[in-house]
């Protein structure tokens, strides 16, 4: 139930998954880890962390993928080669949605968040 949920975000299991989204987890500096951790202190963030995973994903939805090919801008989506997260095919799936993407361009030792990783 929810407060047995909330005690495992709390716990290190957020932490793992942290560790999971990187290439190298020992390289996860902590400076990152901290600032991932800062969420818990904010108010009602337990509410707001329960009432998310009740709602079903809305990345699913037909809506959802008709508003990505409103975008005027380009996307250049971006795949870690390492992603125990998300798998490349949905990356390929999800450039066909825009009007002007790029992508997905596999990035070479990087896990889920490259941005992050590998700055």
């Amino acid at each position: 139930g929810k407060p047995l949920i909330l005690s495992l975000v709390r716990s290190e299991i957020g932490q793992v998954t942290l560790y999971q989204a990187w290439h190298n987890p020992q390289r996860v500096p902590s400076s990152v880890i901290y600032a991932y951790k800062q969420v818990l202190h904010l108010k009602h963030w337990n509410e707001s962390l329960w009432e998310m995973a009740k709602v079903a994903p809305y990345s699913n939805t037909q809506q959802y993928h008709a508003a990505l090919s409103t975008l005027t801008c380009p996307v250049w989506l971006l795949h870690g080669d390492d992603d125990h997260l998300v798998a490349f095919r949905e990356s390929i799936a999800l450039a066909q949605c825009f009007r002007f993407g790029f992508g997905p361009q596999k990035l070479v030792n990087c896990g889920h968040i490259p941005h992050e990783e590998n700055p």
